[in-house]
């Protein structure tokens, strides 16, 4: 039973999708939170840079090796990591912003607070370790870096982001809805077509273009002949990861909107 289970994750981590397949591909994983936890007094960014990065990038080269390609998570986590190491210095210019808790004494001695108005308040980088890795960890987590102050003014005048309505959150989860299903739609056929998703051992780097008999209009087939198989493949699955991502949040708003469209016409109808 182990080896039929085996066998299938060395399939699918090999020819389906690329997946860990040593222990370097989750070392990275501990390092980065761990470079960001020693504090700025101990080592400073051009240290930790030096020596944390190669050993990140060593692990997922190895890790790269081991499973035979890259995949969006390592990537991902390298990407990140020079960002967060190289371009920024997060122990000393972020800080998180989150909603002020407003106690009672608070209240009496400043007054009372317009009903609307919501308080935040900056946390910079903790000097306590208990509350220094949730903040870090939370700072991992947030690609977006919503809601962070990072010193950079086109990035910071733009904190906190807003809550949106009731209205505008629908309309953007129904925009978001419908595009992730048009990638989806687009991105199915073209893995309908492509034997690289369907018959085993076939090379990522194969040549392969739609047939005619696929619908495709001529000119994308010839763009797609300029473009080398393995760079298509690889943003076919991209596409699909976002599209799925994206459609998540936004995808229980589908039926609610189409049931309210019913509801819609059948109140004209009777009127």
């Amino acid at each position: 039973m182990s080896t039929s289970y085996t066998r299938f994750y060395e399939k699918l981590i090999k020819h389906i999708v690329p997946g860990p397949n040593s222990i370097s591909y989750f070392v990275p994983f501990l390092l980065l939170p761990s470079a960001l936890c020693i504090p700025p007094s101990f080592l400073s960014k051009s240290q930790t840079a030096s020596i944390f990065l190669p050993l990140i990038l060593a692990c997922l080269i190895h890790a790269w090796s081991c499973m035979g390609g890259v995949d969006v998570i390592s990537v991902n986590v390298l990407q990140w990591s020079f960002v967060l190491l190289v371009c920024y210095d997060p122990r000393k210019t972020f800080s998180r912003i989150r909603r002020k808790q407003i106690s009672e004494i608070d209240l009496r001695k400043n007054g009372y607070q317009p009903e609307g108005e919501v308080m935040y308040e900056a946390h910079p980088y903790p000097t306590n370790l208990s509350r220094r890795i949730p903040w870090v960890m939370t700072l991992l987590i947030s690609l977006r870096l919503t809601n962070w102050k990072t010193g950079d003014p086109s990035h910071d005048r733009k904190q906190p982001v807003p809550p949106l309505s009731r209205t505008a959150f629908c309309k953007h989860a129904i925009f978001l809805a419908i595009q992730s299903f048009i990638i989806l739609d687009i991105t199915s056929i073209l893995v309908k077509e492509d034997p690289y998703f369907h018959i085993p051992h076939t090379s990522i780097t194969a040549a392969w273009l739609p047939p005619p008999s696929s619908g495709f209009p001529l000119i994308l087939i010839s763009t797609l002949s300029s473009i080398p198989p393995r760079i298509i493949r690889t943003t076919i699955i991209a596409l699909q990861a976002y599209a799925l991502i994206t459609q998540g949040g936004s995808l229980p708003t589908i039926p609610i909107s189409s049931h309210l469209a019913r509801l819609l016409r059948s109140l004209l109808r009777r009127g």
